[in-house]
C-alpha cells in the first residue's frame, strides 16, 4: 500500500506499508475546502444562525473588535470579508479594531489586515495583546467562582465584539469551547496561568470549570454573536459559522465531529502523524495534540512517529522532559512551572510513558533527543521506519484529527 502523507507547508512523504500490514489512513475530511473565504465570510453574515444580519445589528459610529483565535486558519481572508461587510454597513473602518496574539501561533508576524484594501487596512486599527501588560487590560468584574476578569481594554471599549474562532473537537487538548477566543486568550498573565495548568486536561471537572468560566467571561462582556470556523486540511477551513453562540456551538459540533471524529478498527503497533500547515500550525501545541490523538490508536507500548516542520524551541516546560525517567518528578515540575507550554509537555509526558516518539521537524537532532524523543533525519528515514513494523495506521491533520478504537 502506498500512502502519500502531507506534512507542513508543502513537504510530503510517501509511505510504502505492505498490504497486510497496513490498518488505515486517517485525518483526510470530506468535503470541499472553501475557494472564497471571504466571499464565504460576506455569505454567512448575511444569514447567521438564530440572529438577525450582522451588519443589520450594527449601527454608523459603533465601535468593533475583532478577536482572533490564535490557531485561525487564513485569518487575512477572514477578516477582509467581515471588515468589507462591516463597511458597506457604513462602519467607519477606523472605528474597528482587530485583535491578536502575539505568541508563535499566531501567524508568524502576518498582518491580519493583508487582505484588505489597502486603504482601508491603513484605517482599521491592530493592536498586539500583551497578557503581561496591566495597562492594556481592564478589569470587567469577577467570576462565580469569585475569580476576576481582566480583558483587554478594546475588548470593554467596544460598541460590538464579534469574535472569530477555530472550532475544534470538544476533546481537543487545551481547547476550552467557542468563547475562549475571547477569555483567557485577552486576558492576563495569571489567568492564563489558570487554563495553563495541566490539571485541567487530567480532570473533567476542571476542564468543564474553565469552560464554564469562559462562557461567563464572554457573557458579561456582552458577546451576543460569534463566528466560527471549521478547519479542514493543512489551512483550509470547510465551513464559517455565524450567529447566536449556543446555536453556533451546537451545529458546529455536529459539523466538526462528522469531519475530525475517525473510529478505528484496531490499534497499530505504529502509527505515523502528520501536521499539516504553515509555520502557525507548526507548534508544540500541535505537536501534543497529534500525539494525544495517535496515542489512542497505537498498541501499549508502540511508537507514534510525528512528521511536521516544528522549529520553535522547546519551552522552559517540555524542557523538562530531559528528566522523564522520572514521571512523577518530572511531572511535578511542569506543574510547577505553570508556562504556556505547561500543558503540551504534560500531554508528551503522560504518551512518552506508553509509546516511544519519534519527531521528524525543522529542529536540530540534539535538541530533540535531549528532551527524550527519538530525532527522524528526513523523510526517507521515516519511509524506513514504517516497513519496520507488523501494523501501521497513517493519521494526517493530526492536530485536529480524534481516534477512537470501534466498539
Amino acid at each position: 500500500m502506498e500512502c502519500t502523507l502531507k506534512y507542513g507547508e508543502n513537504a510530503t512523504i510517501a509511505l510504502q506499508v505492505p498490504d497486510e500490514r497496513f490498518l488505515g489512513e486517517y485525518g483526510q475530511p470530506t468535503g470541499d475546502p472553501l475557494d472564497d473565504v471571504s466571499a464565504a465570510m460576506a455569505a454567512a453574515l448575511v444569514e447567521p444562525i438564530d440572529f438577525p444580519s450582522v451588519t443589520a445589528a450594527t449601527v454608523p459610529g459603533d465601535r468593533i473588535a475583532i478577536p482572533l483565535d490564535p490557531g485561525l486558519p487564513q485569518a487575512p481572508a477572514l477578516v477582509a470579508g467581515l471588515v468589507q461587510a462591516l463597511c458597506e454597513a457604513r462602519i467607519t473602518p477606523s472605528d474597528i479594531t482587530v485583535l491578536w496574539t502575539k505568541d508563535e501561533s499566531s501567524g508568524g508576524g502576518i498582518d491580519p489586515r493583508s487582505g484588505l484594501d489597502e486603504k482601508i487596512a491603513a484605517e482599521v486599527q491592530f493592536v498586539i495583546h500583551d497578557p503581561s501588560d496591566r495597562n492594556a487590560m481592564g478589569y470587567l468584574t469577577a467570576s462565580a467562582e469569585s475569580q476576576p476578569i481582566y480583558l483587554n481594554r478594546v475588548l470593554q471599549d467596544a460598541d460590538v465584539v464579534l469574535p472569530i474562532g477555530c472550532l475544534r473537537v470538544k476533546t481537543a487538548t487545551g481547547y476550552h469551547g467557542i468563547h475562549s477566543v475571547v477569555f483567557p486568550t485577552y486576558s492576563d498573565n495569571e489567568t492564563l496561568g489558570r487554563y495553563q495548568a495541566p490539571s485541567n486536561e487530567e480532570s473533567d471537572v476542571a476542564r468543564g470549570r474553565r469552560d464554564k468560566e469562559s462562557d461567563e467571561a464572554a457573557w458579561l462582556l456582552g458577546v451576543v454573536a460569534t463566528i466560527q470556523v471549521i478547519p479542514g486540511a493543512g489551512d483550509s477551513i470547510l465551513h464559517i459559522l455565524v450567529g447566536n453562540p449556543q446555536s453556533v456551538l451546537a451545529e458546529g459540533q455536529r459539523r466538526c465531529a462528522a469531519v475530525w471524529q475517525y473510529e478505528v478498527p484496531q490499534r497499530a503497533q505504529l502509527v505515523i502523524a502528520g501536521i499539516e500547515g504553515d509555520a502557525r500550525n507548526q507548534t508544540w501545541d500541535n505537536v501534543a495534540r497529534a500525539v494525544t490523538s495517535a496515542l489512542k490508536a497505537v498498541d501499549e507500548g508502540g511508537v507514534i512517529a510525528i512528521c511536521s516542520e516544528l522549529a520553535i524551541p522547546p519551552g522552559e516546560a517540555i524542557q523538562h522532559l530531559s528528566a522523564a525517567d522520572d514521571y512523577e518528578e518530572t511531572l511535578h515540575a511542569i506543574r510547577r512551572q505553570r508556562s504556556s507550554d505547561a500543558v503540551p509537555a504534560s500531554q508528551l509526558l503522560k504518551a512518552m510513558q506508553q509509546s516511544r516518539i519519534f519527531l521528524l521537524s525543522g529542529l536540530d537532532e540534539a535538541v530533540v533527543a535531549e528532551l527524550g524523543l527519538a530525532p527522524v533525519a528526513d523523510a526517507s528515514e521515516m519511509i524506513r521506519l514504517g516497513s519496520r513494523f507488523e501494523s501501521c495506521i497513517v493519521l494526517a491533520n493530526a492536530q485536529y484529527a480524534e481516534t477512537t478504537i470501534s466498539a
